[in-house]
């Protein structure tokens, strides 16, 4: 089978690259055939089919008035990424493409190559953003559904987006666009979701299509259990960012004898180094961006990871991650997240935004070794059952087969 696999990126940048890699490498040990489709980048991994990459787009804000009017032009429809994309369509064999990140910098025009050259299309839904222009399902940091039914210009009139009414606007005529004028999705043949929320909440605010729940693929083999006494510290793993929901999780640690590491980078780095100083806080320690390595042993080491999410996550890498390494997790009561912490099982469920709550779940699992060691064994094995790449590699193909034979 010739597989092409679409991403706006091609390096590992978060959770959506690490599954597109993944699937990659789970195809090519099945002996299948891929092909990839991205954007130019700096980053980016060499590769045979960079050659046929679409421009790089920069949305770091920077440039002039022209530029800024540009790229919003392209990510509401980029005939530079249908060009491209056209062109290796042309001239590699394709039997069938998954897309999995493709916002922005590729925008859903790629689905319109896909389409004019009938190849059949699946997409990974690695968030929210098909249901909701701002991806979060939040408005002024309260949990939001008013866009149910593609009722998009809530989006705009609220300003959800980063509370900027110009991006939420750029971001609801991209909605608009595409689900309504050119109905761009209308081809794709299944809808591959990470967890039960993701397909249930889609398919409840009104997104059209068959979803099948794949979860995202893990080698618990890859990520061994530390041996040795595990230090005196949870660990938070994630980009630094008001919805993910950090401020709280400061708020819950402060005072505590324990000690709170920060792995990750994001906006509101430079605030929270402030605030450490500020108020004197000296139990929690930012590490910055760690490496794969680096990263592997301080979550081995640490006794809980906390993940304080306070929007509607897709899945969550970094817990099955933590419970390969046989470390309970400490998450919020959001989106997918009870779905992999199993309350009392594989961990503990706090309230999302509640930093009282938090602070108790938190000195109850720090406090109890025994309790921590038979979360963590049940936590490896829910990831050995659940999200092998085997397991999900042969899910996956009966799709890809699935959305073959509909095109016969």
């Amino acid at each position: 089978m010739n597989v092409l696999l679409i991403n706006r990126f091609f390096f590992m940048r978060g959770g959506t690259e690490a599954v597109f890699f993944r699937t990659a490498e789970a195809l090519k040990k099945r002996g299948h055939k891929t092909a990839f489709f991205s954007m130019r980048h700096p980053s980016n991994i060499a590769g045979e089919y960079e050659k046929y990459f679409s421009p790089e787009v920069d949305l770091s804000g920077e440039g002039g008035v022209f530029k800024k009017i540009k790229n919003a032009a392209g990510a509401l429809y980029s005939f530079g990424a249908e060009k491209a994309l056209g062109r290796l369509l042309d001239e590699q064999p394709v039997d069938i493409a998954h897309l999995f990140g493709i916002n922005h910098q590729l925008s859903p025009s790629v689905l319109s190559a896909l389409r004019k050259r009938r190849v059949p299309a699946v997409m990974s839904l690695h968030d929210l953003k098909l249901v909701c222009p701002s991806y979060y399902m939040l408005s002024r940091g309260r949990h939001c559904e008013r866009c149910r039914g593609k009722r998009f210009y809530h989006c705009a009139l609220e300003g959800c987006h980063k509370g900027s009414r110009m991006q939420s606007l750029v971001l609801t005529a991209e909605s608009w666009l595409n689900h309504g004028i050119l109905k761009s999705y209308r081809d794709i043949r299944c809808y591959v979701c990470p967890s039960d929320f993701i397909a249930r909440t889609c398919r409840e605010m009104g997104l059209e299509g068959d979803f099948v729940r794949i979860y995202n693929p893990v080698d618990a083999s890859e990520w061994k259990p530390f041996s040795g006494k595990r230090d005196d510290y949870i660990i938070y793993v994630g980009r630094l960012s008001r919805e993910k929901g950090i401020t709280t999780l400061i708020d819950a640690v402060k005072g505590l004898p324990v000690k709170l590491k920060i792995a990750g980078d994001g906006p509101l780095k430079e605030m929270i180094e402030t605030r450490l100083v500020r108020e004197k806080i000296d139990n929690v320690e930012l590490l910055g961006y760690l490496k794969p390595g680096a990263l592997e042993a301080a979550i081995g080491r640490s006794r809980a990871l906390v993940f304080p999410s306070e929007c509607c996550e897709a899945f969550g890498l970094s817990i099955a991650e933590a419970f390969s390494m046989q470390v309970p997790v400490i998450g919020s009561d959001l989106g997918a997240v009870p779905e992999l912490v199993r309350d009392g099982k594989t961990g503990l469920i706090f309230r999302a935004g509640d930093p009282a709550d938090l602070r108790g779940k938190i000195v109850k699992l720090t406090g109890e070794p025994e309790t921590r060691e038979r979360m963590g064994i049940e936590g490896r094995r829910f990831v050995e059952s659940n999200f092998s790449p085997d397991k999900y590699c042969e899910r996956v193909l009966e799709v890809y087969n699935k959305a073959m034979d509909k095109n016969a």
